[in-house]
């Protein structure tokens, strides 16, 4: 057998000049970094015939680095660091020779040179690779003395010359493969190598640089397929390709068909949208008709209750002018009959005292007037205790008493005969008089306060109806105080952005819209400048500071350093913006508190909030509920339910307040009456008496005149009685007639001027106008639907209102329109009704519109095509028809023809190429685990034999399948694709076929793994016990074996390997002399085997013909003492490392063996211990 005998290394790292001796199996021992991977990869360097592709320099030695990644310029010039190398230049030859144990062969030297010089080092490549044969060279010929006595090592072109010369003088050639590694390692296996094997060049060191790469391995798998098995891929770029561009083109079609979903999915609220849209604008038309008619009807009844007004008017006037005749006649007749009666002075007398009766008679009229006026007063006052004012004067007992007493002493008899005591009444009165100021301050401070609020709401409301307004035109009302900075702000060229209008609510987050907004609170009406701007638009806020309370202006030149990471989970989480320092802002203020779904979450540590606003912020639990909805493009949809839900209650209040005030007013005014307001000398008492005065004087007048008419003719006395009886009812039916007159001409001039407008223009231009404008909104409702016909139908569905026929006469006619105007106001309620609800629900569907909109962009990574300010009967509408018509009938045609054709492409690939050569490598591997297994097969180590097994991976199961089945053509794929379409339910491989095509469309699957035809299989040793029969597999030994029984089968395999490669099959398993070279190389050998397990293992290796070089640490020096032939052990002083070589002869290797306890039976043991004991009794005896 043809070892290598010596190893001969000049400048390789920490070896300047250096021969290794290689006796046999070869230990190399020594502690870490003193040069045993140098020399291990100094050999595989030469072998591999310096072929980076094929050797695998150690990566631990560098003990400076820890992932050394060395290259063989680091090895020449011997760098110890990264920056620190031991020559900057070097000469470096690495040569191995070769000779026959027995001498049959001539001895054959084989080596490469490099030539390095620092800084031109990474790329290097061999300058000389050279083949001697019979040549056994040693380190003198490289190395030449200098006059100064250093050693030089020679240039090449010298060594070349020396070398050739000798092997002219040997008969032989020097061979120099400079440029080809793989002619260079053919050449030498030719000469060494067993006789009649043709070596793979790249097959033999790549199972060697594997077996030196060996290291403890718990995957019989791993082991299979990165020491056995060859590696040696199917080229499958183009299906790879294919496959790509099918599942591009797959899935392009399929999100197409997606796409085409998601607008079905819209298609139904679009419809609804269009349609809801009408019945708005059938509505909004109703709802502004039935306003005009509501104008409209009590106009034409103000026009026929003047012209009824006139008409009695003019009836009233004759009327009186006819008593006015009548009048003056009764008068003429009575001054007549007075003539008869009376004398002239008797007339006289008696004018005189019909004028102080009649001076009389107004005294006491006026006297009455006075004390009826006073006691509507004092009657009102009285009552104030009827209803809940009485609550108002619980903390004024005497002021409440009083007028208890008062309206008891009342006792409901009024007017001439009133009081019955007006003694009692005067002093409750003055009573009242004293003590009514702090009630009347008080009700006073009531009044002030219920008219201030009534203002308030007043003011509050007409602010809602403003908000109303602009929600209804999608316009979110900002506070007067945030409009006035922003267009300061916007003045100054800042261009200021508010909060609300950057941020909005994700998707799938709106019912947490409450929680935000209340957190937020002002923060939402923050201003956000540039960074740069910030100093200035502070300036611009404190210079008006008074007009701009409460308003902010985020610091953005700070906010830009903050970190705009939002935590998961928290309520900052909820909102979604592209500027990343409105993010920060965000984050900073809402970032640390949590989202909890309920209340248990609420209460874990930390702040945190739920969807209904309840906030815990360690310390209290309040609520942040806000009525205001600002953030976000839906807002102000969702503000305007909120808002029209506000408005009732406002109005309802200010009507609350409103009654009050009035209430307070009336106290006020009926108390004030009669007590402030009274004056200090005022007596009823003496009001009472002097009207009784009155009555009496006037009756005495009476009774006098009597007496002088009862002295008068009778017959003439009755005439004049009955003249003044006539002229009474006349005056009292002219004065009647005149009270008629004046109620009438405030009728009519009430009328008038109901008939006129603000701007004083006459009812029918006024009413005219109102028609021009109903034609306005019926031309702007009639463009929402398709037909005049169909607008006209809708209309009378929905409007029940009709007009009449005339009736007969104004009175009629009034009536009509009187109850035309509660019909009109009843339709005009309902149609507002219906109008809102409508506006509500069409907000409901616009936001799902848009809502589905941005899903449906966000999810397919699209271009909005529009705002959400777009009409979506107009411009949606167009846009999803256009949409739904460009992907249905061209791009999803287009692309699932480009992925049929792709498929085709694939399969066409897949099974000409790609399927035939898998079978192919299928069949090499089957050989080469059979040719390893014959080898296996002929040895037992340990009572047991090895084999190497495979199973076929599930995953791939289909294509073993589909491979072990045969040719291409016997799939019966003819009609068939292998990737769409259904399979023939008549094809015996359907199931396996479809099988595949789900593996080869697996998302997850890379189709690169179809490369490496080892993926296809599961592979592990099996271990059969040659006395009992029983098989374990290496698998199944990993879960409770020892060291030796793990690690020995592997090195056996790989040694069976290696021979069967140096060897083949025959060779390796006999013991044939006339075998070449074999080598097996492992760096920190046999680490987990015993010494019973390394010595068969070791003997096993060397029994297939391999000559075995291992690299362990000092401390295995008794175990390789026992195993190996010769021991190199490498020390390290500084920078250059040492060799020596102990020589293990077999009759010391035998005697080692026969010492160790380990190798002895039980019964041996015992006898050497009881020789042991025998000897120390002879050793007594003789002292």
């Amino acid at each position: 057998m043809i070892r290598i005998k010596k190893l001969i290394l000049v400048n390789w790292h920490s070896f300047g000049l250096k021969t290794i001796p290689l006796e046999g199996n070869v230990a190399i021992l020594g502690e870490n970094q003193a040069g045993k991977s140098t020399i291990m990869d100094g050999l595989q360097v030469l072998l591999s015939g310096g072929n980076s592709k094929y050797y695998r320099l150690n990566k631990a030695s560098d003990a400076t680095r820890s992932t050394s990644d060395r290259t063989v310029a680091d090895y020449c010039l011997g760098r110890t660091s990264p920056n620190k190398v031991m020559r900057e230049s070097a000469r470096t030859y690495l040569v191995a020779v070769f000779e026959d144990d027995l001498g049959r062969r001539p001895p054959v030297s084989i080596g490469l040179f490099y030539d390095v010089s620092k800084g031109h080092e990474r790329t290097i490549t061999p300058d000389a690779r050279f083949v001697c044969p019979g040549l056994a060279l040693d380190e003198r010929i490289f190395v030449e003395t200098s006059d100064t006595s250093q050693k030089m090592v020679k240039d090449w072109d010298e060594v070349r010359t020396q070398i050739s010369a000798m092997c002219a003088e040997k008969g032989t050639s020097l061979g120099s493969y400079r440029e080809k590694a793989d002619d260079f390692i053919a050449n030498y296996m030719h000469l060494v190598g067993t006789p009649g094997d043709n070596i793979e060049p790249a097959r033999m060191l790549r199972a060697l640089i594997r077996g030196i790469a060996f290291s403890n391995m718990n995957s019989a798998d791993d082991f299979v397929r990165n020491f056995l098995l060859s590696e040696n891929h199917v080229s499958i770029s183009g299906v790879r390709s294919s496959i790509q561009t099918y599942r591009k083109m797959a899935d392009t079609a399929k999100m197409l068909e997606d796409r085409l979903i998601a607008l079905g999915a819209m298609e139904p609220d679009l419809k609804e949208f269009v349609e809801h849209e009408q019945d708005i604008e059938c509505l909004r038309y109703l709802s502004k008709r039935f306003e005009m008619m509501d104008v409209i009807v009590p106009l034409r009844k103000h026009r026929l209750a003047s012209i009824k007004a006139a008409t009695e008017l003019e009836r009233i006037e004759d009327e009186i002018s006819q008593i006015k005749a009548e009048i003056s006649i009764i008068e003429d007749n009575l001054k007549d009959v007075n003539d008869q009666i009376e004398p002239q002075n008797e007339r006289l007398r008696a004018k005189n005292l019909r004028d102080q009766r009649e001076h009389l008679a107004q005294q006491k009229a006026h006297l009455v007037t006075e004390i009826s006026n006073f006691a509507d007063y004092v009657e009102a006052a009285a009552r104030i205790l009827d209803n809940e004012n009485a609550r108002d004067l619980e903390n004024f007992p005497v002021v409440r008493d009083t007028l208890a007493s008062l309206k008891e002493t009342l006792g409901g008899t009024i007017r001439y005969n009133w009081p019955e005591d007006p003694v009692a009444v005067d002093a409750l009165l003055k009573n009242l008089k004293e003590n009514a100021a702090p009630v009347l301050n008080y009700l006073e401070v009531c009044r002030d306060e219920h008219n201030k609020d009534k203002g308030n709401a007043k003011d509050e409301l007409k602010d809602l109806e403003e908000r109303i307004r602009n929600a209804e035109n999608n316009v979110v009302s900002l506070p007067a105080q945030v409009a006035d900075l922003r267009n300061l702000l916007q003045s100054e060229g800042l261009n200021p952005q508010i909060l609300f209008e950057l941020v909005d609510l994700k998707e799938d987050k709106t019912e947490w819209r409450n929680s935000v907004e209340g957190m937020l609170g002002p923060d939402r009406y923050a201003f956000f400048v540039e960074p740069h701007n910030v100093e200035q638009a502070i300036k611009c806020m404190r210079a008006e500071r008074k007009r701009f309370p409460r308003t902010r202006i985020a610091r953005t030149d700070k906010l830009q350093e903050k970190s705009s990471d939002i935590e998961p989970g928290t309520l900052a989480s909820v909102l979604q913006c592209e500027n990343d320092v409105v993010v920060a802002f965000v984050n900073m203020r809402l970032g640390k508190i949590r989202l909890a779904e309920d209340q248990e979450a609420l209460k874990q540590p930390g702040r945190a909030i739920m969807t209904d606003g309840t906030y815990d912020d360690g310390i209290v639990v309040q609520n942040k509920y806000t009525d205001e909805v600002v953030l976000g493009r839906g807002a102000a949809a969702l503000s305007l339910v909120k808002l029209k839900q506000m408005e009732g209650p406002l109005r309802a209040r200010e009507k609350r307040e409103s009654v009050q005030q009035l209430r307070y007013d009336g106290l006020i005014r009926r108390l004030r009456k009669v007590s402030l307001d009274v004056d200090v000398a005022f007596s009823l008492t003496d009001k009472v008496n002097k009207l009784s005065d009155f009555g009496a004087r006037i009756a005495a007048i009476d009774e006098q005149l009597e007496r002088s008419a009862n002295e008068v003719a009778p017959e003439l006395r009755e005439k004049k009685r009955l003249l003044e009886l006539q002229l009474t009812e006349f005056k009292e039916d002219y004065a009647a007639t005149l009270s008629k007159q004046g109620g009438m001409i405030k009728v009519l001039e009430a009328a008038t001027d109901a008939l006129k407008g603000p701007d004083g223009l006459p009812v029918w231009t006024k009413e005219n106008g109102l028609r021009g404008w109903h034609k306005e909104v019926w031309a702007g409702y009639r463009k929402t639907v398709a037909t005049a016909v169909t607008a006209k139908t809708k209309v009378q569905g929905r409007h029940t209102l009709r007009h009449h026929s005339k009736g007969d006469g104004r009175h009629d006619a009034l009536e009509r329109l009187d109850e035309i105007k509660g019909v009109v106001a009843k339709s005009l309620r309902k149609t507002r009704d219906q109008y809102d609800q409508g506006l509500t629900l069409q907000g409901e569907i616009k936001d799902r519109v848009f809502g589905a909109v941005r899903r449906y962009v966000s999810r397919f990574q699209l271009t909005k095509p529009f705002d959400d300010q777009a009409s979506i009967s107009r411009v949606v509408v167009n846009w999803h028809t256009d949409e739904v018509r460009r992907i249905r009938d061209d791009e999803l045609i287009n692309y699932k023809e480009q992925a049929e054709e792709a498929a085709d492409e694939a399969q066409r690939l897949f099974l000409n190429h790609t399927f035939e050569e898998l079978r192919g490598r299928f069949s090499l591997m089957d050989l080469e685990i059979e040719s390893v297994n014959k080898g296996l097969d002929k040895h037992t180590l340990t009572r047991e034999k090895y084999s190497v097994v495979k199973d076929t991976r599930a995953d791939f199961e289909p294509v073993v399948s589909l491979l072990r089945a045969g040719s291409v053509s016997a799939l019966e794929l003819d009609e068939t694709s292998l990737f769409y379409g259904e399979i023939s339910a008549s094809n015996p491989h359907k199931e396996g076929l479809e099988r595949l095509r789900d593996l080869l469309l697996d998302e997850d699957m890379d189709v690169q793994a179809f490369e490496d035809y080892r993926n296809y299989f599961v592979f592990d040793l099996e271990m059969k016990n040659v006395e009992t029969g029983e098989r374990v597999r290496q698998s199944v030994r990993l879960a409770n074996g020892s060291g030796g029984e793990l690690q020995a089968p592997f090195y056996v395999t790989i040694g069976i390997g290696l021979a069967s490669i140096f060897h083949g099959v025959r060779r390796a398993s006999l013991d044939d002399p006339h075998r070449g070279f074999g080598l097996a190389m492992f760096d920190e050998a046999f680490s987990n085997l015993d010494a019973n397990n390394a010595v068969e293992v070791c003997d096993f290796l060397s029994g297939i013909g391999l000559q075995v070089i291992a690299a362990a640490p000092g401390d295995r020096r008794n175990t390789m003492s026992e195993v190996m032939n010769s021991i190199v052990t490498v020390t390290k002083v500084k920078n250059t490392s040492h060799v020596t070589q102990a020589v293990i002869k077999p009759l010391a290797r035998k005697a080692l063996r026969e010492i160790n306890p380990r190798y002895l039976s039980p019964e041996q043991l015992e006898a050497n211990f009881e020789n042991d004991q025998r000897a120390k009794e002879t050793d007594v005896l003789v002292d």
